[in-house]
C-alpha cells in the first residue's frame, strides 16, 4: 500500500464493511417477516407475509448506504489530492477535489483550467479515458456515486424501497395434488394472497426482498447491495489508475 493512498484504500475498505453490514441488515429484515394463513367463513384462504417496523429498518439500511457512499467518495477525494500533491504540487487548494463533472467536455475544461492536459499528459488520459467522471462514462459509476454522496448529505437519509417476492409456497388442491411456487413481486414489505376454495395452504413460504434506490438513476431497479459492491470495486480500480500515474 502506497503510503500517500492508503487513507483512500482506508476508506474503501471502510465502505467494504458498511456494504456488508447492509447486505446483513437486509438479511435480518427478512427474518423478522411473519406469515399467517386467514381462513374465510365462505371458504378458501388468504396467506400473508408481513414485516414489523420495516420503515424504521429502512431508515437504519438508508444511513449505512449513505455512510458506503461518502466513504468511496471521500477514497476518490483523498486518491486526487494525494496525484496533485506529486504532480502537479502548486495546483493545490483547499478545493482540490476528485473531479465529477455533467458532460465530458464539462470534464476536459477542469481538467484544462489545472494543466493537467498540459503538465501531465498521463494523468489527463486517466481521468478521462478510463474513468470518464461524468454523466453517461464508465455507466455513470462515478456520476452516480456523487450525485448521491451529494443527496446524503442533504437529506436525512436516503429513500429506500423494497421489491418482495414469497418463494417456497405449497398448496395441496382438492383432489390432493400439491402445487409449488412463489409470489408475483410486490412493492413493499405487506401483502397477502388469496387461494380459492378447496386449496389448502402447506407451506407458507419465505419472503424475499430486494432493496431498490430511486435516487440511484439507471442504477434504481438493481438492489442497492449488488450496484454498492460494484461502486467499491470501481472506485478501487479508480484509486489504482491514478496511483499508477
Amino acid at each position: 500500500m502506497g503510503a500517500p493512498y492508503k487513507d483512500a484504500r482506508l476508506k474503501i475498505n471502510r465502505a467494504k464493511k458498511h456494504i456488508a453490514d447492509f447486505t446483513a441488515a437486509v438479511i435480518a429484515l427478512e427474518n423478522t417477516c411473519t406469515a399467517t394463513v386467514e381462513h374465510h367463513a365462505e371458504g378458501g384462504q388468504s396467506l400473508k407475509h408481513e414485516i414489523p417496523e420495516s420503515e424504521s429498518a429502512l431508515d437504519e439500511l438508508a444511513l449505512i448506504a449513505g455512510d458506503a457512499i461518502h466513504n468511496m467518495k471521500s477514497a476518490l477525494d483523498f486518491a486526487w489530492y494525494s496525484t496533485i500533491s506529486r504532480c502537479l504540487p502548486d495546483r493545490l487548494s483547499d478545493s482540490t477535489k476528485f473531479p465529477v463533472r455533467k458532460t465530458k467536455q464539462d470534464l476536459e475544461a477542469t481538467l484544462h483550467g489545472i494543466e493537467v492536459d498540459t503538465r501531465c499528459p498521463q494523468l489527463f488520459e486517466c481521468i478521462v479515458t478510463h474513468i470518464q467522471p461524468y454523466h453517461g462514462g464508465k455507466n455513470s459509476i462515478i456520476a452516480t456515486l456523487h450525485d448521491l454522496d451529494i443527496s446524503d448529505k442533504h437529506l436525512l437519509a436516503l429513500n429506500l424501497g423494497t421489491y418482495s417476492v414469497a418463494e417456497g409456497i405449497s398448496v395441496r388442491d382438492a383432489d390432493g395434488k400439491l402445487h409449488s411456487g412463489a409470489t408475483m413481486g410486490t412493492i413493499g414489505t405487506e401483502f397477502s394472497v388469496d387461494f380459492y376454495p378447496g386449496f389448502q395452504i402447506e407451506e407458507k413460504g419465505k419472503l424475499s426482498i430486494a432493496v431498490t434506490l430511486d435516487q440511484a438513476g439507471i442504477f434504481k431497479s438493481v438492489p442497492v447491495e449488488s450496484w454498492l459492491s460494484s461502486f467499491g470495486n470501481f472506485t478501487l480500480h479508480c484509486v489504482q489508475l491514478l496511483e499508477n500515474v
